[in-house]
């Protein structure tokens, strides 16, 4: 090379530009949902694994956790344990409620629907209330509701002539189906009515129309045309209830029953309430917790399972 000339630029200068270049095109999505990941590892991911792991533990808030192995399990699943009394009323519960209010919302949406229906809006406002009002507030109305002695229920039944109206929250015969039948005045049931009114619109009308020629009845249609083209909201449905059931129960039934009368109405989210902050069993309740999760999940793998049979999607 001549004397005077310049020199080329060293090629490892172009190698790390290019490199910094590869690296913000392939790395800076990663930045946009780095706060997503940032909390998911330290509210949900994080919290999971050490309710997994306190699980196997016997802890009680203030000494550090001692090791136990599977015993809170043996414990829970032992012959003559209360946990299976608390087992039976949550699957009572939830498979009561899910039908409950996956048929009552989807009643509503149908009339709703109607063409001839009247004053269906203004029925749906009221209906759509819990949606917008915290369900504390609303247990709290259901207590006055359904006092033995102060509530508006018993007084219709002294109109109607009954003498002394049942203690509706007392009586273990009765209290277990009053808190599914609420179950359809909550947030979710709200929501599902929505949902279901949404999904009905949706369906052509030519299809009623030529089954109205053919001579099919109402019930027809709903059955054989209705269901089978919301069937994916229904299963969609189906599952949120079932989830919503599991999880949020002790939302309705703490202020409403406390768990009584005894534990008949002890669903399995009240009970790792009742076990980590009031008895401090800190790793019984995350073994509850493990079990209550282990319930949803499979309840949903049988649910996904079986929708292959009754689901039809559009193709």
């Amino acid at each position: 090379m001549s004397e005077g000339a310049v020199s080329p630029p060293f090629s490892f200068s172009c190698s790390v530009h290019k490199w910094g270049e590869y690296w913000v095109r392939s790395e800076r999505p990663y930045f946009f949902v780095l706060p997503w990941i940032i909390g998911f590892v330290l509210f949900t991911g994080g919290p999971i694994l050490a309710t997994i792991v306190l699980s196997f533990t016997r802890w009680d808030l203030i000494g550090p956790p001692l090791w136990v192995k599977a015993a809170n399990y043996v414990r829970l699943f032992r012959q003559g344990s209360e946990f299976w009394t608390v087992l039976r009323f949550t699957a009572f519960y939830t498979i009561f409620s899910v039908i409950c209010s996956v048929g009552w919302a989807l009643f509503e949406a149908a009339l709703l629907n109607a063409r001839k229906a009247r004053g269906m809006g203004l029925f749906s406002f009221f209906y759509f209330v819990p949606a917008v009002v915290p369900m504390v507030a609303l247990t709290f109305a259901f207590q006055l509701i359904l006092h033995k002695e102060l509530g508006i229920l018993n007084y219709f039944l002294t109109l109607l002539g009954v003498r002394e109206g049942p203690n509706w929250l007392v009586d273990p015969s009765v209290v277990v189906w009053i808190v599914v039948v609420l179950n359809i005045y909550t947030f979710y049931a709200g929501q599902m009515v929505l949902i279901f009114d949404s999904a009905l619109k949706e369906v052509p009308r030519e299809l009623y129309e030529a089954a109205e020629i053919d001579g099919a009845s109402r019930v027809t249609q709903f059955l054989r045309i209705t269901l089978p083209a919301i069937s994916p909201i229904v299963f969609f449905n189906m599952v949120t209830a079932t989830i919503s059931s599991l999880s949020t129960s002790f939302t309705l039934l703490y202020p409403l029953t406390a768990g009584g009368p005894g534990k008949v109405t002890q669903a399995i989210s009240l009970d790792i309430y009742h076990n980590a902050f009031k008895t401090f069993r800190v790793g019984h309740a995350c073994a509850e917790s493990v079990i209550l999760f282990s319930i949803a999940a499979v309840a949903s793998f049988f649910m996904f399972t079986t929708s292959k049979k009754w689901v039809y999607y559009e193709v």
